[in-house]
């Protein structure tokens, strides 16, 4: 982008361009729980994954119905376009 500093997007604003939203952990939470639905060798992908919110739901849910069982690097995937969305 050429011209003027105001014409360069703020990180936030950046975001808000590209509809970048970011969950709060509780709807996470309800969400990986209805998702997984007590399946403890459920595989999640979340292809957008910002700060990875539903990601770490998902290897908590996970983590309490498979105990030793668990392969979460086998399970659980996350990927996302903005570099800087990654936590």
């Amino acid at each position: 982008m050429t011209g003027t500093p105001s014409a360069v997007p703020r990180f936030g604003e950046d975001r808000k361009l590209r509809g970048a939203f970011f969950t709060p952990p509780a709807i996470a939470d309800f969400l990986v729980k209805w998702a997984i639905d007590r399946r403890p060798h459920a595989k999640v992908l979340d292809p957008t994954c910002g700060d990875g919110v539903f990601l770490r739901a998902a290897g908590r849910v996970l983590r309490t119905l498979a105990g030793s069982d668990l392969e979460l690097e086998k399970q659980v995937y996350g990927v996302d376009l903005h570099e800087e969305s990654l936590a």
